[in-house]
């Protein structure tokens, strides 16, 4: 093998991740059928803990009213509130950000537990069939996020 083939092939196999790591990663699609719920980020807001989500919603149709019953836990793992919240107007294949804020200090929270989904309504009026199998739950936080 030739001295220029040896550096050329090296020369590419250095390169190529430094080229694609330029570039900026687009953000995946929705999952087809899924309303995927991420806990993003949580900070500190004077009084209330806010806890930003991003929704994104995977199906054929416009999520209405998407209501959760959540629990809250703290640190210990015990009960601290609970909470119902709302995201709405969640358009096919799109992304959304939410904010809530929850009372007290975000160091106090050690878990969001989604319940029970109350309301699940497309823009029809009727509800969303098999939304609780739609629904899932992660977190990028320092907390948990789950369903």
């Amino acid at each position: 093998m030739s001295y220029r083939l040896v550096a050329s092939a090296l020369a590419a196999t250095v390169l190529a991740p430094c080229v694609a790591f330029g570039q900026p990663a687009a953000d995946p699609p929705p999952k087809a059928g899924l309303i995927e719920l991420e806990l993003n980020k949580i900070e500190q807001n004077q009084g209330a803990c806010r806890a930003y989500f991003v929704v994104e919603n995977g199906t054929e149709e416009t999520i209405k009213d998407l209501s959760l019953d959540v629990f809250v836990f703290d640190r210990t793992e015990v009960i601290a509130q609970r909470v119902g919240l709302s995201f709405n107007d969640i358009r096919p294949n799109r992304r959304k950000v939410v904010l809530f804020d929850l009372t007290g200090s975000c160091e106090d929270v050690g878990e969001l537990l989604v319940n029970d989904i109350l309301t699940c309504d497309i823009d029809t009026g009727e509800q969303l069939i098999d939304c609780d199998q739609a629904v899932a739950t992660r977190s990028r936080a320092s907390i948990e996020f789950v369903f």
